[in-house]
């Protein structure tokens, strides 16, 4: 016999509560950090270039450390100074692109330095096996 079904509010946190160690994050929640750092990355590049134009030096760690301070951190809730829709709102009329461009970015941006990253453990590695001969 099939249960009522009657058009109600689901109670994400009660459902999620009944999962326990295998509830997952909201979409939001999950895609916040990756909109975060496209747009930080984005935005950055648009500030590097602006800065060459003027002969000026620009500063990643500064900018990075800048962006943070305005936006607050990606992974801490508490300290998030901006929802998801107001993140997406800024981010879209300051880069324009769309959610879905800013994740392809972000993707694409942890593709390279996962590449990056490879590849200067095997320099070290060759380097540890040069110094071993």
């Amino acid at each position: 016999m099939a249960t009522n079904k009657a058009k109600t509010k689901v109670n994400v946190a009660e459902i999620d509560e009944q999962f326990g160690e295998f509830a997952v994050p909201n979409y939001s929640e999950s895609i916040y950090p990756s909109l975060f750092h496209a747009i930080r990355e984005v935005l950055g590049l648009k500030a590097q270039y602006a800065l060459k134009q003027k002969n000026q030096k620009f500063d990643w760690k500064a900018f990075n450390q800048k962006f943070t301070e305005v936006m607050g951190d990606p992974k801490d809730h508490e300290t998030r100074k901006y929802t998801l829709e107001q993140l997406i709102e800024y981010g879209t009329a300051k880069t324009g692109h769309s959610v879905e461009e800013l994740l392809k970015i972000n993707r694409q941006s942890w593709e390279r330095r996962k590449k990056w990253q490879q590849q200067k453990n095997g320099e070290n590695e060759t380097q540890t096996i040069d110094d071993e001969f």
